[in-house]
């Protein structure tokens, strides 16, 4: 059994789901992670903000969960980077997804 160590939280204010993310979001643990989040998306929502200043790795499952969720949720979806987020803002447009996200980047 693989354990993962993927962390998050999510806080909902007026429509806006913030969901933050530590640890690693990946193969392993994205179709779990999507699947909870799903049970959060049930209410109507305005905005879904991805905050993941705290992972440490993503790979394009885990892109593809944050994506599926926006659409799911039928509203524009954010990812908000650090400036020290490279990884993840190079595979996001590798993957061809950079049009699909607003990607908004935060100094700490």
């Amino acid at each position: 059994m693989i354990k993962s160590n993927l962390r998050w939280d999510l806080n909902e204010n007026d429509g806006v789901v913030e969901v933050s993310l530590a640890g690693d979001l990946d193969s392993t643990n994205a179709l779990d992670f999507l699947n909870q989040l799903r049970n959060y998306m049930k209410n109507s929502i305005n905005k879904l903000v991805f905050l993941v200043e705290g992972l440490e790795y993503i790979s394009s499952e885990g892109i593809k969960a944050l994506f599926y969720a926006g659409e799911e949720a039928e509203v524009d979806a954010k990812i908000v980077l650090n400036n020290n987020d490279n990884f993840i803002s190079d595979l996001i447009k590798e993957t061809g997804l950079d049009d699909l996200f607003i990607i908004e980047r935060r100094t700490k």
